[in-house]
Order: C-alpha cells, then structure tokens, then sequence
C-alpha cells in the first residue's frame, strides 16, 4: 500500500509534491516517485526527501540514441541517477524496437546500474502499442508506426547479463 506519483512527470510539480508528501509522512504512508529524471537537481533532491522509494526511467546511455528517442540530452537524467543514490531505487528500462534496443547500449546501462547500492531490482519493459487506440480518438498521428517487436531470446539475454551484474531483473509485457 501507499502512494505512487508518477505522470508524464510527477516531479515537475515538485513544489505541490513536496506539500503532499509531507501529509502523507504525517499519516505514515509510503510514498513512491516515478521519474524520467529530466528535472532540476535542486528540486528533485528537495522532494525526495520525502519519499521512500524512486521509480527511475533509464532509456539509453548513449546521448545520441537518448536524443533520438526523447529529443533531450541524457546528462541530466545521470546525474539525478548517480544523485540518488541514498535512496531504494527500481530503475525500469522500457525497450522500444529500433529506438533503444540496441545489446551493447542495454548492456552499458546495466553496468552503469550496477554500481549503485541502492537498485532493488531493474523492470525489463517490453514495448508496447496501447496508446495507438488514443492517438487516433484524438486524431493525432501516433509517432512509432512500425514497431518491430524484440523475441524472448533477446530480452532473456538481458536478463542474464543484468543477474550476472548482481542485479534483480524482471522482464515485463
């Protein structure tokens, strides 16, 4: 039981969070953030304060494929990673097919995650297209057309690079 926050990005509205947070502590409930880490150190350090577990958003270690899939600079988000470091953590990593799939970039991320004391277990995200059904009822053009979907093997590998890093996997659908 608890609270979790997440969005888009919860933490954007960091200050209202803060306040909430703490009436939640007032009545002993967990409270969970879930962020992309795109945010202010400054802020995103003032709110976790009043959390008890983050759920963190890692799309690729290479800054070019980070472009590619979220049009921003992944520096940031690293940083706030490696600043959180005092805190549980459940890193997710949704996979998107010709975007961030990439082994070698997979992997990277993992070692990176590895390093951290904190990581109670990394969600292996598969892909999926539920929103196609809102872009159209909002006549907007859905921005991932042709998605290729990853096998089994491929998400087992990870897997099992991610257990050998010492780290609790899951892979999800």
């Amino acid at each position: 039981g608890g609270v979790t926050f997440s969005g888009g990005e919860a933490a954007l509205q960091s200050e209202f969070l803060i306040e909430v947070c703490k009436k939640l502590k007032e009545h002993h409930v967990h409270v969970c953030l879930d962020t992309a880490g795109h945010i202010p150190t400054t802020k995103l350090l003032e709110l976790v304060e009043y959390v008890d577990m983050v759920l963190y958003d890692v799309k690729a270690m290479d800054e070019q494929m980070h472009l590619k899939c979220t049009g921003v600079s992944n520096s940031l988000i690293k940083q706030n990673f490696e600043r959180l470091s005092h805190i549980p953590m459940i890193v997710r990593m949704v996979i998107v097919p010709g975007y961030n799939d990439d082994i070698d970039d997979v992997k990277a991320r993992l070692d990176w995650i590895s390093k951290q004391a904190n990581i109670l277990q990394v969600d292996v995200l598969k892909y999926h297209i539920f929103g196609v059904g809102k872009y159209d009822k909002l006549q907007m053009e859905y921005p991932i057309k042709e998605t290729i979907v990853c096998d089994d093997v491929y998400f087992e590998t990870i897997k099992e690079y991610g257990v050998s890093k010492g780290l609790k996997m899951t892979i999800g659908g």
